[in-house]
């Protein structure tokens, strides 16, 4: 027999808009905290996924090469040598 969900829960429809809801939502301290650290750690995570590439080809002068034919290979090097004038 598999029990019927009015048999152990008691659920009502939602009483609030959702203009109401989000105020109320945001009128949660520990929320805003947790939102704030939350959007925080995700945008440092993505500034420092998105420099990686960056700081590996301009400022190590490296090139990670991954399917490249030889000339292309060749050709890449050349221009990324970095020369003091």
């Amino acid at each position: 027999m598999v029990p019927v969900p009015r048999d152990y829960a008691e659920s009502k429809p939602a009483t609030l808009g959702l203009r109401q809801a989000l105020v109320t939502t945001f009128k949660n301290r520990a929320f805003r905290i947790y939102l704030f650290g939350n959007v925080a750690c995700w945008f440092g995570f993505n500034i420092i996924s998105l420099g990686i590439p960056f700081y590996v080809t301009t400022l190590l002068g490296l090139i990670i090469f991954l399917h490249y034919p030889e000339d292309e290979v060749a050709a890449l090097r050349s221009e990324s040598s970095l020369t003091v004038d």
